[in-house]
């Protein structure tokens, strides 16, 4: 596992430039070993999984805005092909990853926070993935006026493009790749957020799905 990473503030103006590089070459994990318990598949070989990053990241505090480019080069992906059966795809593929994030001031201590995420996968590989994430906060971040406090609280909505999700196995407890269904999204999911600190003390709560009828 070899990984480095450079980062330089080039001016207060201009902000922040961040250069890296990362390898990792393993083995695959446990469960893809036939001595495991959660291997019922046929039993195969399989080699090092081998994984390289090359990533970027402008970051300008002074906007509050950050830029991130990720591409990802894999190799020997270990996976499940469907519900029992363990598979390895030999053939290198990449993948091209780029995060916007940005923060607006919408009065007094409310902000709002967008996160978008855009990715592309080449190569053919039996992974499939959403070619836009979006996620949004809009709330408060302050002390309500009381001394020891910190709260920060409000409503997060996240939505993604139609992907085919991989399937669950209930056998073997593990996501497996799947092409056949299809997952939409017909209104972005929306949650609650709470968190709040007095002096040591720090509690998180979350609702999520707010918005599911089902």
């Amino acid at each position: 596992n070899a990984h480095i990473s450079l980062k330089r503030l080039i001016s207060k103006k201009i902000g922040y430039l961040e250069l890296g590089f990362g390898n990792v070459n393993r083995s695959p994990s446990f469960v893809f070993d036939s001595s495991s318990s959660f291997y019922l598949g046929n039993y195969e070989n399989f080699k090092k999984e081998n994984n390289t990053e090359i990533f970027s990241s402008f970051e300008l505090p002074k906007a509050k805005i950050k830029l991130t480019g990720r591409y990802m080069l894999i190799s020997n992906y270990t996976y499940f092909k469907d519900f029992k059966q363990a598979a390895q795809y030999g053939t290198l593929f990449n993948v091209l990853q780029v995060t916007a994030q940005k923060q607006f001031k919408i009065g007094g201590k409310w902000n709002w926070r967008t996160w978008l995420v855009v990715q592309q996968l080449t190569g053919g590989p039996p992974v499939n993935v959403p070619l836009i994430l979006s996620r949004n906060q809009v709330g408060y971040d302050g002390n309500l006026g009381f001394k020891n406090l910190l709260a920060s609280f409000g409503i997060e909505f996240r939505y993604y493009t139609p992907y085919k999700a991989d399937g669950y196995s209930p056998v073997i407890g593990q996501f497996f790749n799947q092409n056949d269904s299809t997952i939409k999204m017909k209104i972005p999911e929306l949650a609650a957020y709470l968190h709040f600190r007095i002096k040591t003390f720090t509690a998180y709560l979350r609702f999520e799905n707010l918005n599911s009828f089902d």
